[in-house]
């Protein structure tokens, strides 16, 4: 990954599964402090943010404008609940999806705002 970023840093890269190293938040902070040209969506990683929530929400702030929600969980209402609860709400120990408890984020609404739409439609060259 990262040899392909510095390879191409014109070119924009979004990394799914917070490139799957969300049990990592600093090392991979300090990959976009880096590489200015990657991006995330948090798509599948419930399990890891919800287990560490206020590492996360600190990390969600930092890199408000690089980090996409997205899903591959299909497109049921409780997948979107689900996601609702761990993102917006203060709740504790929240069943998770595997194993582990999470905990809820109380991302505030500008972020949320930002991870849910403004993110997408700025990479997407989005124009009503």
């Amino acid at each position: 990954r990262d040899r392909m970023l510095e390879k191409h840093p014109r070119t924009i890269f979004i990394a799914c599964h917070l490139s799957n190293q969300g049990n990592d938040l600093a090392t991979l902070g300090r990959v976009l402090d880096r590489y200015p040209n990657l991006y995330l969506d948090i798509s599948a990683r419930d399990y890891e943010i919800g287990r560490q929530p206020r590492a996360a929400a600190k990390f969600l702030a930092k890199y408000r404008d690089r980090v996409l929600f997205g899903t591959d969980m299909g497109a049921d209402a409780e997948m979107y609940r689900g996601w609702w609860r761990l993102l917006e709400s203060a709740d504790e120990y929240i069943p998770g999806r595997i194993w582990w408890p999470y905990y809820g984020l109380e991302l505030p609404a500008p972020l949320l705002e930002s991870l849910y739409r403004t993110n997408a439609l700025r990479l997407l060259n989005w124009e009503r």
